[in-house]
């Protein structure tokens, strides 16, 4: 991999060394490896002269080093920390220069491992950095830089147990009034977390796509409106009957299998994962979910809504 030269203190696992040791990959992650690995030595090489590529290039790439040299979809921890920041790139005639597409590559892997750094626990790795277009105009190109860390040490908590009966949103901790920043929405989303199949290897994300979810968009076929089971994702109106805002460790277990049926069942089927994404195990899309609960503006309805993040799995053929 190429050095990035950045003086700060790089925690183990958030920047990729990859030694010459190469594995047998797929020709399609093999050509893709060869390109992300072509643009890398070209932005730092000193005969750039001047060259340009259009602004479309410019995020894809960004997009792919970024996740090639600093992802690891292998990650698995239950807890996640998100940080975004904007980048600006001088634009000509919807082409930008190498070189400053160069430096905006630094900037991302210098802000990417400083937000890991800052991040107190000794199991974390960046698992995605997602790179978006905010505006383009004549003459800059404005992108919204996210990255995604997971941390935490893995527990056997992959069900809620009795006992573990949460608050529905809104970060009111548990029914016993304690864990206050907690809730159920969090909780569910740290099992799913817990429980999503990761590959062995090193492999990483490209073509990432977010798609928003809420419970009122998926509910169960054949259920009336009611506060137990109506929708996959937990749904409560406070004009029907039995309404509660403590859920019971059954129901906690009712919406995370829910939620999680919602994440992995086509849209084409009723969920929310996207057919266009190449869906099989080496290719697995889930990446990750950010839940939240509350109560809809204006309404009686409390629910748990939230962003999937899917992408295409690639697979380095360099070994780290």
């Amino acid at each position: 991999m190429i050095a990035l030269g950045l003086n700060i203190f790089l925690v183990p696992g958030c920047k990729k060394e990859y030694t010459n040791n190469f594995v047998n990959i797929s020709a399609a992650d093999q050509k893709l490896e060869q390109q992300i690995r072509s643009f890398q030595r070209k932005i730092y090489s000193n005969l750039k002269n001047g060259e340009t590529m259009t602004v479309d290039s410019v995020r894809w790439y960004l997009e792919a080093c970024s996740n090639y040299t600093l992802g690891d979809a292998t990650a698995k921890s239950p807890f996640i920390a998100n940080d975004s920041f904007i980048l600006k790139i001088p634009v000509s005639q919807n082409y930008s220069l190498i070189n400053d597409v160069g430096l905006a590559y630094n900037t991302i892997n210098e802000n990417v491992m400083l937000f890991a750094n800052s991040i107190r626990s000794n199991d974390k790795q960046t698992l995605f950095v997602a790179v978006k277009t905010k505006s383009l105009t004549d003459d800059t190109l404005k992108l919204k830089v996210t990255s995604t860390v997971l941390y935490g040490s893995i527990v056997n908590d992959w069900v809620f147990q009795p006992g573990q009966n949460w608050k529905y949103g809104d970060w009111l901790g548990n029914c016993s009034g304690n864990f206050l920043g907690q809730d159920a929405a969090t909780e569910i989303q740290r099992r799913i977390m817990l429980r999503r199949p990761v590959p062995a290897g090193n492999y990483y994300y490209l073509d990432l796509t977010d798609v928003q979810i809420d419970a009122l968009s998926y509910p169960v076929p054949g259920e009336p409106p009611s506060n137990y089971g109506y929708c996959y994702m937990f749904f409560e109106d406070s004009t029907l009957p039995n309404f509660h805002t403590c859920l019971p460790y059954t129901e906690c277990n009712l919406y995370l299998s829910g939620t999680e049926h919602v994440i992995y069942t086509a849209d084409t089927l009723g969920g929310g994962r996207p057919t266009t994404l190449n869906w099989n195990f080496v290719n697995f899309s889930f990446i990750s979910l950010d839940l939240a609960g509350g109560l809809l503006l204006n309404t009686t309805s409390y629910f748990h809504h939230g962003t999937v993040h899917y992408g295409t799995l690639h697979q380095s053929g360099f070994e780290e």
